[in-house]
């Protein structure tokens, strides 16, 4: 429920100090987000890179995926989701998170944004049915899952 963040300072190659953030992981953040408020950022970042949207089927705007659809938080003035994007790939393969890793991450993270595009209706009395059984699949396909495990 709670993360650290590590932060290591360093002079001339030598580490001098740091510092450890505690924040809280909020679960529900990716499926609801309070007005005024992006989902995580790495989502957007995600979406900047087009060899990725490509890859894993994100398609060209943020307004694709009901996790994203906020349109007052989607673009912030402060911030550059495409060279954060780049500097979250760098600290990913500093740390040692491998190329492939690293895909395997934003596969997951591609995944989850296309699961949230499913949607059901009632199926007669207690039983449900998927409505876009596409998002199912390429979802189901990202996350390395059967479709029948998550429909």
């Amino acid at each position: 429920r709670f993360g650290k963040y590590f932060e290591i300072l360093f002079k001339f190659g030598d580490p001098v100090g740091g510092r450890i953030s505690q924040f809280l992981l909020e679960k529900n953040r990716v499926t609801h987000q309070q007005q005024g408020e992006r989902n995580y950022h790495v989502f957007y970042q995600l979406l900047t890179n087009g060899s990725l949207r490509s890859r894993f089927g994100l398609g060209s705007s943020h307004s694709d995926f009901h996790y994203l659809t906020d349109p007052s938080s989607a673009k912030v003035r402060t911030l550059d989701d495409s060279s954060d994007f780049s500097e979250t790939t760098r600290a990913m393969e500093w740390v040692g998170i491998s190329s492939q890793d690293q895909t395997a991450i934003f596969s997951i993270l591609a995944g989850i944004l296309h699961l949230g595009n499913v949607s059901f209706s009632s199926a007669g009395r207690d039983n449900s049915k998927v409505d876009n059984r596409d998002a199912l699949a390429r979802a189901s396909e990202l996350l390395g899952m059967a479709e029948r495990e998550l429909g």
